[in-house]
This record gives structure tokens, C-alpha cells and sequence, in this order.
């Protein structure tokens, strides 16, 4: 009964095998002798072998190869009675390996190259078809794809090379333009004289005659992987350029070039003949892209053989050869646009000294590439453009968002096509990169080296030292310190780091601020208050004799930077000189994404009638910054719509005030002009810069039109930003992904979960199942109470969505009706009388309705969940005191309180959906709590962080915001879970309950009744 029992576990009950095994030997040592029966399974046992289950991850250790032995063997035992077993495989070429048709079942794999067996319809795309790319041998086919014949069906070279089409990205430039691999001959060459035409040899740029020597000597002849700076230097000393071993500055990797002709030294191996003929590099090209492309050796060498000049054992050695990755550009790109003197960019890469930026930013490059796109685009329809865009999912979304919007306008403003269109993206990631390396380290490794230690003051080094050990915090001012040797940069002197002379030490700007806009360490040094007024607002061309000696040691030893070196010895003349750089640097928006939204709209619109301007939104920061026009993203959504007047009213001035200046932003201007600014480039400052009557107005050079009034302009900037209510729209979507959550639970867990079965012919008791069903959209339905009827939120999961979108409406709300009538029958067996009045609804769908007995807005988060809607507003001056790091704790710890008071006012008397959980009684009663907290952000003396009053202060806003951000207050008695907006029995609505259908401005508004539905 013992061993009966412990089977009975280990088979239903999930006894683990290691018990299974310790019951059956325990009563195996009762035995007094063994039978051989005994003998045997104590053997089994000890090497684990004893009735193993056959359903266990184990099994699927065991290669198919096993499986198709054991197969065969049944196959031959079986085949007395069933003849038919023995039928020969009909694949021919793979009787040896797999001999009968039913050994093709075993072994058969669909290659992962050809994906779902279904062919893409391009006129007719349907959901099963959206994400396949075999192509068949006869496209008219409509055969059933089996193993036996797949060859016959399937063109296996057309799907792998569909597959790869599908994973490479587009040109960055030329919309819709396939990349080339990175490998090829040819982007190997465009990197490497990209690279050379950045290198630096004490301070100067390679000539060409000089590069085209390097690249040959180094990069061709020396048959070497990889070049380094100590070849190069080698290069240079060798053939008489330099006398000693010179300065090497322009790479990214400070010891070697990352780029590299490696395709070519594996070429020379196998074809060196046809790499030195020209008629063969077309060819030669193929071989690399089929390589590229084609992962499976068969289809490799197959494509070679149609290469004739190609002899069988070079068909053989490079069938060996496979090579990763592609490109960023096309060969469109790099050959087939040219100058007016005919060349291309490779061309100028090689005969010029500018690097590949430099060369596609020339207006006739510019203009060429809009043209090509313009006409790429007008072949194709918009959503087309959009999907072959070189961008992340999330810019293509984004697009498309723009698109909508701007149509909306468009629409209210009856039809008209908009005369001018502003563009302005965030300032992302790539506009504030981090640091790589802290200043204090990268200081650290300068003062190391050899030459620092002839140059740095030992006082000083000693400074660095101690300040790197404490910890100390390294503000601009004491980076720029150790940067100077402790020395005063326009006069040598040396600095007082003694901390009450050293804050009254002045950071000034080498470049003035009223030329152009620079707060980088690289244009800014310390300097003696004194000094700084004889430099007054002008470069310092009047220390350039004396001090230009020592700027250029601090160069030479790391301690300044080549850009830094270069504004210190900038004279006015070398301004009017470098006029354009300076007013690109203000005006050009360079990041992709943005040339990729004007040039989709300059195929919406019409150049002529609508200008497209793009605005950085530097401008817009630097606006904000001067005026302290605080940008509280946690606050509400409203920062998106000020940004979005700043960029339109700073480009419309712009435009009147320098109307020569619309090459640099203006979409489809490439004519350069000359130029007169009186070497003043930041635009901003000249606008809000000044307190003199003379700067307040400002005119059109032609027509003498007041443009810009000061005190006008400010004034309705801050009442703008002191709206308390702007339209703000939420995205509406369904849910197409994950139907649930991956982790597969056992089937002992069935009784405390409720499991979602794996399969249909699986139940749940035997095989376990999911958990964490998805819900695809929501649907209300009218239940009919014997008080009075009320609305009821209720989920449609992403399992059943599928079987409603083939479905007629009728079809819809029968399945609807099946599905939902479960969850309204009592546990008794009575149904409740309900009515599907809503069978779509999407998530964050918008309705207003009665929340603790005030109308209020919010969203469906799902069908247990709200999502608030509920903008909070601050004043102007609140919002200035949350960002104000000046003033003292005294004033900042009052302005503090202030805010609470004023955030705990709006949400008492405004958001009725805090009511619940007693989020609103909770924080109003946190106001001794918050009181008590430090004006700043501290550590215990454990190294725990405790939070100061501005940061709880952000916490708060974060989960007051209009989304559905929750937060942990609990530091001032409040919940961790604030803002978690949960009713656990499910969203009920009342008869009042409006839907709101908004247009994606919110210009354009439908509202329903639920008790109208």
C-alpha cells in the first residue's frame, strides 16, 4: 500500500521524484532479501532510471535523431500488418537520412528564413498575411505547403533574401533607399576617409594628397586589420611631414582607427586579379551582399555559381566567408548625387579635406536629397513613406500623430491650408549626452601624464587630490580651476581657491553671450572680476600676445579641449569669417527625425503657399531660462502646448526679422546669402536682452513693422502659461499584443488560481495554464437593478477579440453575451438581466459622469481601474519657487509650504477621484508631517535617503498628474500607493455617464449618453 500510495503521488499528485525515489528505498531496506524484481529497481533507482516520466523537461534534451530511430524501428516492426507504414519518402535527396514519408514528419524543419507559410498579398493585406514574407516558387499556387513538397512550393533564395529585406533598415537620408552592407568595399572606404578627413596632426587637418598616401601606404599596402596613431605617426615621420612624433587628435579610440579595409584583405586572398579590375566590382559588390543576406551555406553557394568568372575553388573559399551587419547609407547616397562639378560624395571624400557631415550639409547636397525624396514620396501613398522611414516605431508613431493633428487644424480653420508650419521636437537623449567620464576623472588623468607634471603647479595637483579623496562636489568653477592650472586664464595669475574669494571669482564667457548662445565648459573660463570687466562683452584678442603661450600648453598636456584653444585665439575678424557656423550652430536643427516630418509634410503641402520651419528647441529652453518660465513636467501636460506658442512665435520673428536667414530653417531654402549681423548670432538675447526703451521694440528691416514689443511679448507669454485650462487629448487604443502572462503555473495550483488553459483539448487540472489574462477593450453594459438600472465596466480579453473581429455586429453581441453572462450569474445559478449597450469601448476612453457627487472627468484604465483626467494647476510664481535653487532655505522652505497649501486646495475642491483609498483626507492630514521634513534631500546615518520638501513636492505632483502614475508617500503618513486609482469590484457608471469622441486636437468633440445608447 506504501508504494501504491507513493506512486499515486508522484504520477497525480506532484511528488517530486527525489521523494518518490526515498519512499521506494525506504521499504526496499525492509526487505530482509531481494528479488531479482527488487534487485533491479534498486538499480534503477540509485541511477535515477526508474520510472521516469515521459512529460519532463528532461525529454527535450533528447535529439530528434533518437526519436526518428525509434521511430523506424516501430516502423519496421509494424509494417507486417500495416504495409502502408513503409511508404518511401517522396523527398528523394533525403531517403538517407529519413527513408520512409512518415520520417519526414520528424525531421522536416521549416527554415526560420522562410517564416509563417503564408503568402503576402501587398494589394490585400489581412492580419494573417501582415507579418509573412515566403514567396512560392508559382505565386498563383494555392497548393497545401507540406514536407514532402516543400521544394517544390517554396523558393527557398526568395524568402531568405525577403527575410533580410525585411530586418534592413532604409537609407538615413533618401527615404525608402535600401542600405548597403557594411562590409562592402564601398562603405569600408567611406569610413575609413570619413575617419582620415577627421584626423588632426598638431592641430591641422590632412591634406588631401597627404590622406590619399596614408590610405594607400596604411590602409592597403601594410595588409594590417587594424591601424593605429603610433603607425600613423610612424607614416608621417618616415615620409618627412613631421620632424619628431607629432600630436594626433580627430579619433574617436585614442590609441587606433576604428575604421578599416578588412573586406578587401580577405578579398586579396581569394580574387586579387578581379579586385583590381573595374568591370568586376559590380560583381564583387553581389558576392559581399549575397554573403550578407544569405546565412544558409547551400543558397550561398548556389548564388555564387551564377557569378561565371568565379573558378570552383573560389566559389568554395568564399563560401566560407560571412559577413554581419548593414550600413547606414545607400550607394544612391554616397554615388549618385553630385555637385556642379560632378562629383559625389565619395568623390569629395577623397579630393577635400571635409568630413561627411560637412559635405551632405552643402545646399546643393541639401536640395538634391529633397528633391529625390520629394519624388520618392509622390510615388508612393503617405502610410508607405511612413513605415520605409528610417526611424524607431515610436518617431513613426509620432508622425503619424503630427499628420492627424495638423489635418485637425486644417479642418477647423475651414479647409485652408496653414501658411506657416512650426516643428520642434524635445530635446532628447542625443541633445544631452551624458557624461562618458566625470570631470573629476577625466582632470585626474590629465595632471597623470608626463608632460601635466612639467606644466601643473604642485599646489595645485595636491588640491585636486585632496578634493578627489573628500568627495568634494566639483562645480563649474572648481573644474574650470584645476582646467587653468589655478591660474587666472587672461592674466596667469594665480587664483585663491580660499572659499570666500574664491566665490567671487567670475566664470566668464569667451565667445560673448550677446554673439552667440554657448554655456559649454568650452567656452567659458575662470578669470578675476577686475579682468573680466577690461574684457567687457568682446573675445579676448587683447590677452592673445601674452597669454597664447600658456593656453596652448594647457592644450597640449589634455587640460583644455581643441574647441576651447580655438575661441581663446578667436579675433572679430575670424567671427565674420565663421558667420554661417556660428548662425547654424543657433538656427539648424540637425536631428533626423525632424527632416523626416517636413519632408512627409512637403508632400501634404504645398512650399509655396505653407512654409515649413523648423525650430530648435534650444531657442525655446534658452527663452524660457532668461524669463525663468518654469517647465514643471510633472506638474500637468500643459508644458506641450506652451513649448508649442514659444517655437511658433519665436519662428514667426525670425522669419520677419531676418528674412535672408531662411535657408538655415526654412524647408526647401538652399540659396546662401550674404549676411550682415554685426557679429551678434544669439537671437534670443537680442529679443529679451536689455532693459533700455531702446530695446524694447524691434523692427522689420524692410518694411520698419514693429515686430517684437518686450514688455508686450512677456507679458502674454506668462498669461498663457497661466491658462487653468487648455485642450489636452489621451490616446484611445486596443490591445493587440500578449493575450496573457508567460509564466505557465502547474496544475496543483489550478485550486488557488484562476488558470487560463494552454490549449483547448488541455484542461487546466492535467496541464496547468496561465494567469494574467490581457484585456484587448472594454464594453459597458446596462444592468437592470430593482432600485434603478446602472452601467457596469467590463472587460473583452485579447483571446476573444480575434473571434469577434470576423464577426457581424449580431454575431459581436451574441458571443458578447455568452462570454459576459458568467460573470452575472450568482454562485446559485441566477442570472442577472443585462443589456450590452456599448460592445467597443476603447481603453482610456474619456467619459464624464458622477465621482463621489461631483461631475468629473477621467479615463477607463481598464475595467477595474480610473485613470485621472484632472489637470492640476499652479501659479506662475508657485511654479518659479519649485524650480528657484538661489534663494535661501528659509525663503525656499516657505515657498514650499506655499505650494502645498496650494496643491492640497486644488485637489480638495477639483479631483473627487481622490476620494478614494482616502487619498485627499490622507494628504491634507500629512501637513505637520511635510512641515517637519528638510528643506533639501539628506542621507541618515545609515546612507539612507530621506527626502527633502521639494522632492515629496514632485512625488505629489507625479501622482496627482493626468495619468496613471502611482507613488509611495508613505514618508509623510500618506499611502504607497497614491494615486492608485482602483475599485475592485469594477468601474460602475450612472445613467448620466457621457462618452466623449474627441478629434485628436480636441477642437472636435461628440458626446453620448449612455441612457441615449
Amino acid at each position: 500500500m506504501t508504494l501504491k500510495k507513493a506512486y499515486d503521488d508522484y504520477i497525480d499528485n506532484g511528488l517530486p521524484q527525489v521523494d518518490f525515489y526515498k519512499k521506494i528505498s525506504s521499504v526496499l531496506k525492509k526487505q530482509e532479501t531481494l528479488s531479482k524484481l527488487g534487485q533491479s529497481i534498486q538499480i534503477a533507482v540509485e541511477q535515477e532510471e526508474f520510472l521516469p516520466k515521459q512529460r519532463s523537461k528532461t525529454n527535450i534534451a533528447i535529439p530528434y535523431q533518437v526519436q526518428q530511430q525509434e521511430l523506424d524501428q516501430i516502423i519496421e516492426n509494424q509494417s507486417r500488418y500495416y504495409p502502408w507504414l513503409k511508404t518511401p519518402n517522396p523527398v528523394t535527396k533525403r531517403r538517407k537520412m529519413a527513408p520512409y514519408k512518415l520520417d519526414e514528419l520528424v525531421c522536416f524543419r521549416v527554415p526560420y528564413y522562410v517564416g509563417p507559410l503564408v503568402q503576402p498579398d501587398p494589394k490585400n493585406a489581412t492580419k494573417e498575411t501582415k507579418f509573412a514574407w515566403m514567396t512560392r516558387q508559382n505565386p498563383q499556387s494555392t497548393v497545401p505547403i507540406t514536407p514532402w513538397n516543400f521544394d517544390q512550393q517554396v523558393d527557398r533564395q526568395a524568402s531568405a533574401n525577403a527575410f533580410i529585406q525585411r530586418m534592413k533598415t532604409t537609407d538615413t537620408y533618401l527615404i525608402g533607399e535600401d542600405v548597403i552592407p557594411k562590409n562592402s568595399l564601398l562603405y569600408q572606404r567611406y569610413e575609413v576617409l570619413n575617419e582620415l578627413n577627421n584626423v588632426r596632426v598638431n592641430g591641422e587637418l590632412l591634406a588631401p594628397k597627404k590622406k590619399q598616401r596614408i590610405y594607400h601606404q596604411l590602409f592597403i599596402a601594410a595588409k594590417k586589420t587594424t591601424v593605429t596613431i603610433k603607425d600613423l605617426q610612424n607614416n608621417l615621420i618616415a615620409n618627412g611631414d613631421v620632424d619628431k612624433q607629432p600630436e594626433i587628435k580627430g579619433l574617436a579610440d585614442p590609441k587606433r582607427f576604428l575604421s578599416r579595409l578588412s573586406t578587401y584583405h580577405d578579398l586579396q586572398k581569394i580574387i586579387p586579379e578581379a579586385l583590381e579590375q573595374q568591370e568586376r566590382q559590380a560583381d564583387i559588390e553581389k558576392i559581399i551582399n549575397w554573403s550578407t543576406v544569405f546565412e544558409d551555406a547551400k543558397i550561398f553557394k548556389e548564388k555564387l555559381q551564377e557569378v561565371t568568372w568565379l573558378t570552383p575553388t573560389q566559389i568554395r573559399q568564399l563560401n566560407q566567408h560571412r559577413y554581419r551587419e548593414w550600413g547606414q547609407f545607400s550607394e544612391k547616397l554616397l554615388l549618385g548625387i553630385h555637385d556642379k562639378q560632378g562629383r559625389n560624395i565619395m568623390d569629395l571624400l577623397w579630393q577635400t579635406t571635409d568630413n561627411f557631415m560637412q559635405i551632405v550639409r552643402r545646399p546643393e547636397f541639401q536640395r538634391s536629397i529633397a528633391t529625390i525624396n520629394q519624388q520618392d514620396l509622390n510615388q508612393q501613398n503617405l502610410q508607405q513613406n511612413i513605415n520605409e522611414l528610417y526611424t524607431s516605431p515610436q518617431n513613426k508613431k509620432a508622425i503619424r500623430q503630427v499628420l492627424l493633428v495638423v489635418a485637425d487644424i486644417q479642418e477647423a480653420m475651414h479647409g485652408v491650408a496653414p501658411s506657416w508650419l512650426f516643428i520642434e521636437a524635445a530635446r532628447g537623449a542625443d541633445q544631452r549626452p551624458q557624461r562618458t567620464n566625470s570631470r573629476q576623472a577625466q582632470l585626474v588623468e590629465a595632471y597623470g601624464t608626463s608632460a601635466a607634471h612639467e606644466l601643473v603647479d604642485e599646489a595645485v595637483r595636491q588640491r585636486l587630490v585632496s578634493a578627489n579623496e573628500n568627495l568634494q562636489h566639483f562645480s563649474d568653477k572648481l573644474v574650470l580651476y584645476f582646467q587653468q592650472n589655478g591660474r587666472d586664464i587672461y592674466t596667469g595669475k594665480a587664483l585663491n581657491p580660499d572659499s570666500e574669494i574664491f566665490s567671487n571669482y567670475h566664470i566668464d564667457h569667451i565667445i560673448p553671450q550677446n554673439v552667440i548662445k554657448d554655456d559649454s565648459i568650452d567656452n567659458r573660463v575662470l578669470t578675476l572680476n577686475a579682468v573680466n570687466e577690461k574684457k567687457g562683452p568682446h573675445v579676448p584678442i587683447i590677452f592673445k600676445k601674452s597669454q597664447e603661450g600658456f593656453w596652448r600648453r594647457l592644450h597640449q598636456v589634455g587640460l583644455i579641449s581643441r574647441r576651447k584653444l580655438e575661441n581663446l585665439l578667436t579675433t572679430p575678424e575670424d567671427i565674420d569669417r565663421h558667420a554661417i557656423r556660428f548662425v547654424a550652430r543657433q538656427l539648424v536643427e540637425t536631428r533626423q527625425v525632424i527632416k523626416l516630418v517636413t519632408a512627409i509634410l512637403s508632400q501634404q503641402y504645398d512650399p509655396e503657399i505653407t512654409k515649413l520651419v523648423s525650430i530648435k528647441a534650444g531657442l525655446s529652453h534658452q527663452f524660457r531660462e532668461k524669463l525663468k518660465l518654469p517647465k514643471l513636467r510633472e506638474l500637468n501636460d500643459y508644458h506641450h502646448a506652451h513649448d508649442a506658442y514659444l517655437a511658433a512665435r519665436i519662428g514667426t520673428y525670425l522669419l520677419q526679422r531676418y528674412p535672408k536667414l531662411e535657408s538655415f530653417f526654412v524647408y526647401g531654402k538652399y540659396k546662401t546669402t550674404k549676411f550682415d549681423l554685426r557679429r551678434h548670432f544669439n537671437f534670443i538675447e537680442q529679443i529679451i536682452g536689455g532693459d533700455s526703451e531702446k530695446n524694447r521694440e524691434i523692427e522689420n528691416p524692410e518694411t520698419h513693422q514693429i515686430i517684437w514689443n518686450k514688455q508686450d511679448e512677456i507679458e502674454y507669454v506668462e498669461w498663457v502659461m497661466g491658462l487653468k485650462r487648455l485642450l489636452v487629448t489621451h490616446e484611445v487604443y486596443d490591445n493587440h499584443g500578449a493575450m496573457f502572462d508567460q509564466t505557465i503555473y502547474s496544475a496543483k495550483t489550478a485550486k488557488n488560481k484562476k488558470l487560463i488553459p494552454r490549449k483547448l483539448n488541455q484542461p487546466i487540472e492535467l496541464y496547468g495554464g496561465f494567469s494574467g489574462e490581457k484585456t484587448s477593450y472594454l464594453a459597458i453594459v446596462r444592468l437592470l437593478d430593482k432600485k434603478a438600472p446602472y452601467y457596469q465596466v467590463v472587460r473583452v480579453p485579447t483571446r476573444l477579440s480575434g473571434q469577434l473581429e470576423k464577426l457581424d455586429d449580431l454575431g459581436k453581441r451574441t458571443l458578447l453575451r455568452q462570454w459576459f453572462t458568467p460573470m452575472f450569474t450568482t454562485k446559485k445559478g441566477k442570472q442577472r438581466t443585462f443589456e450590452i449597450v456599448a460592445p467597443h469601448v476603447y481603453l482610456e476612453q474619456p467619459i464624464i459622469d458622477q465621482v463621489n457627487g461631483q461631475r468629473h472627468r477621467f479615463g477607463l484604465g481598464t475595467d477595474t481601474y480610473y485613470h485621472n483626467q484632472q489637470q492640476l494647476v499652479l501659479s506662475l510664481e508657485t511654479q518659479r519657487n519649485l524650480i528657484n535653487k538661489g534663494a535661501t532655505d528659509t525663503d525656499l522652505d516657505s515657498s514650499y509650504m506655499a505650494a502645498y497649501y496650494e496643491i492640497c486646495k486644488q485637489v480638495e475642491r477639483y479631483f473627487p477621484l481622490y476620494d478614494m483609498n482616502k487619498f485627499k483626507e490622507q494628504l491634507i492630514a500629512a501637513e505637520g508631517s511635510f512641515k517637519e521634513l528638510s528643506t533639501h534631500s539628506k542621507k541618515d546615518e545609515k546612507g539612507n535617503l530621506i527626502l527633502g520638501k521639494r522632492e515629496v513636492l514632485m512625488q505629489i505632483l507625479q501622482g496627482l498628474h493626468a495619468n496613471a502614475t502611482i507613488v509611495n508617500l508613505n514618508n509623510i503618513g500618506c499611502t504607497r500607493y497614491f494615486g492608485q486609482l482602483q475599485v475592485p469590484g469594477g468601474l460602475k457608471l450612472t445613467e448620466q455617464a457621457i462618452l466623449i469622441h474627441e478629434s485628436p486636437t480636441g477642437l472636435f468633440r461628440r458626446l453620448v449618453r449612455l441612457n441615449d445608447m
